[in-house]
């Protein structure tokens, strides 16, 4: 915990990255581990592990509120990252994903757009030579 806490001081409530990799152990527990990457005082780069933690959930939600819980145990705000890098990163981009499809589904909902065959169709141009 002195580690941790020589770190944060360290970072100085400055910006900082983190590097974010998920996988299972000999006995099949998904773990996640966290290490910042920060410039120090003295102008040099450092990375440093943070944590290594157990997680139940490896969807892109489940990491992301494990990873803001643990900042904030730290007193390390979200808004400080300058930089992210995952290991797995279809598993964070499925995040994104996720909420790219709710946006679609409620502009279908309010008919903003429309589905349906030869809807992508241009039917004015008699000719090639018409859009000049």
């Amino acid at each position: 915990m002195e580690t941790i806490k020589s770190i944060i001081k360290d970072i100085d409530d400055d910006h900082f990255s983190i590097l974010v990799d998920e996988s299972s152990d000999v006995s099949c527990k998904e773990k996640m581990t966290i290490i910042l990457r920060y410039v120090d005082r003295r102008g040099s780069m450092m990375e440093r592990f943070m944590v290594i933690v157990h997680v139940r959930d490896t969807s892109a939600l489940s990491l992301r509120n494990e990873i803001v819980s643990l900042l904030a145990q730290h007193s390390l705000s979200p808004s400080s990252i300058h930089g992210q890098c995952y290991d797995g990163a279809s598993n964070m981009q499925e995040m994104i994903r996720e909420s790219q499809a709710e946006e679609i589904e409620e502009a279908l909902r309010k008919g903003e757009l429309e589905t349906g065959k030869g809807l992508n169709q241009e039917l004015g141009l008699a000719r090639a030579g018409d859009t000049q």
